[in-house]
């Protein structure tokens, strides 16, 4: 499964993924870890949850070029497929369909920060552009924003950045305690800013970050 963070600044925006990635073979889970965030276009980030195969197979479907709107569509499509194709040989393995869940962050092409969260199976679809604004999806998408809205109240107020390197350490810390086979280090971060580049940041274990500014969004 996968757990994925987002949250959008007054010239940035931010997304994160750890690194799991669980796959069933003959009714036994294997674990490994895998990089799930993808570029597209140098001005927008892309990730997946649930099903391991997503991220390749959607990526060898996406445009060569548009919007971070047409980009997110054409990441639901795929998604959709992909639930439909491989529902039925979960259930056949007595397991719950991880039914694959996205977030999309980059910026609109007037320079806009903004990002998508997008879980079909649930009928979620969330666009967020507001400065402030953030989102956790995972394996249980309801309990992980509830860890990622209470980690950010520690350092959110009217006027604050979110210090996204420390908020994603401690919220995927505290969800791989709940779901310790479904979510764990690494952390893969990058944040894409409005007056251009992006900046990427694996971080292996909780005790290993240290904090920047240059995360503030």
């Amino acid at each position: 499964m996968t757990i994925l963070l987002a949250a959008v600044g007054q010239d940035a925006v931010f997304l994160a993924a750890d690194c799991v990635t669980n796959t069933p073979v003959d009714g036994v889970i294997t674990s490994r870890s895998t990089q799930k965030i993808r570029i597209w276009n140098d001005r927008i980030a892309w990730a997946t949850g649930g099903y391991a195969i997503a991220s390749t197979e959607i990526e060898s479907a996406l445009p060569s070029r548009g919007t971070i709107g047409l980009l997110s569509k054409k990441v639901v499509e795929i998604s959709k497929l992909i639930n439909a194709r491989m529902r039925p040989a979960a259930i056949a393995q007595g397991i719950t369909p991880p039914d694959v869940f996205s977030i999309v962050a980059g910026l609109k092409a007037n320079g806009a920060p903004c990002f998508h969260g997008n879980a079909p199976s649930l009928d979620q679809y969330v666009v967020a552009d507001k400065p402030g604004q953030f989102m956790a999806l995972g394996t249980n998408t309801e309990r992980v924003h509830q860890i990622a809205t209470q980690v950010a109240s520690r350092f959110t107020g009217p006027g604050r950045p979110l210090p996204c390197d420390t908020w994603a350490l401690q919220t995927v810390d505290r969800a791989s305690k709940e779901f310790p086979t479904s979510i764990g280090f690494p952390i893969d971060m990058t944040v894409i800013r409005r007056n251009g580049g992006i900046q990427r940041l694996r971080v292996t274990e909780p005790q290993s970050l240290v904090p920047s500014i240059d995360w503030l969004v």
